[in-house]
C-alpha cells in the first residue's frame, strides 16, 4: 500500500507537506526536519504530528515510506 493512499482528514499544513512529498519525493528524503520546516514553513511539530497520524515512529520511517514509493514508480 502507497503511503499517500493512507492520507484523509488532513490539516492545510499536512497538505502542503504532502504536496511536497509527492511532488518532491527524492528531494524530501534528503532533508532534515528543520530544512523541511523552513523551506515550506510548517513546524517541525507538524511534521511529526503528521508521522503520528500515519501511525509511523517518525521521519526516518516516513523517508523510508517515501523511498519506498519512489522505488515502486
Amino acid at each position: 500500500m502507497n503511503i499517500f493512499s493512507k492520507l484523509t482528514n488532513l490539516t492545510e499544513n499536512e497538505n502542503t507537506l504532502v504536496g511536497y512529498m509527492h511532488d518532491n519525493p527524492e528531494s524530501f528524503v534528503r532533508m532534515s526536519d528543520l530544512e523541511i520546516s523552513k523551506s515550506y514553513l510548517i513546524s517541525t511539530s507538524t511534521i511529526y504530528r503528521f508521522c503520528k497520524k500515519l501511525n509511523l515512529s517518525g521521519l526516518s520511517e516516513l523517508k523510508v515510506q517515501i523511498t519506498y514509493f519512489i522505488m515502486v514508480i
